[in-house]
């Protein structure tokens, strides 16, 4: 079995059940947080920005766990279509999930997906930031649509992706040190 960093571009029947357990997970936590997101968003766009960098954790994990192109973006489709109904932006969450993750994995692909170069995953975190950043300018209310507003959504919406991105390198030691089984695919 190899243990190398770079991802695999073969997908294995376990990728597909770590994305999907993974996915739905994430989708659990959206759904548990909803009261507070939803709440956030309302009363506080820039604590909301802070937050929600939390669901951008499972996407990553997915990545980095399994080891396979496209399995952040897998798992976001995943978390966004089993999330939907419970949440208020409906079909709409799906793709706030899949367009940081795509963006991310863009990155990554620039850097044949080596996980083990912080720079780079910290890079594809800040650019996945970045989207859901303009993203969530379509959703914010016009009327407090200030410059301070703007450049701080965007502070904390980098600021987000960044704690979730090394949020997910620990989670992914913890679940390698609890001994949780990782079939890596191979390279060959």
């Amino acid at each position: 079995m190899s243990t190398s960093p770079a991802a695999s571009p073969r997908w294995t029947s376990v990728a597909l059940l770590q994305c999907a357990a993974i996915g739905a997970i994430a989708a659990i936590v959206v759904v548990v947080l909803v009261p507070l997101t939803g709440t956030l968003a309302l009363a506080s766009p820039l604590l909301y920005a802070l937050v929600a960098g939390v669901h951008a954790v499972g996407p990553m994990l997915a990545l980095r766990w399994t080891r396979t192109p496209g399995a952040a973006i897998l798992a976001a489709a995943i978390a966004g279509l089993l999330a939907a109904p419970f949440n208020g932006l409906g079909l709409l969450l799906a793709i706030a999930l899949v367009a940081p993750a795509a963006a991310l994995e863009a990155v990554l692909a620039l850097g044949r997906y080596r996980l083990d170069r912080p720079p780079l995953w910290y890079l594809g975190a800040a650019t996945a930031g970045t989207v859901i950043f303009a993203l969530s300018l379509l959703v914010i209310d016009e009327a407090i649509l200030t410059p301070f507003m703007v450049w701080g959504t965007l502070v904390c919406r980098l600021l987000s992706y960044s704690v979730a991105a090394w949020v997910t390198v620990r989670l992914e030691s913890a679940l390698a040190r609890a001994g949780t089984r990782r079939v890596l695919p191979r390279h060959h």
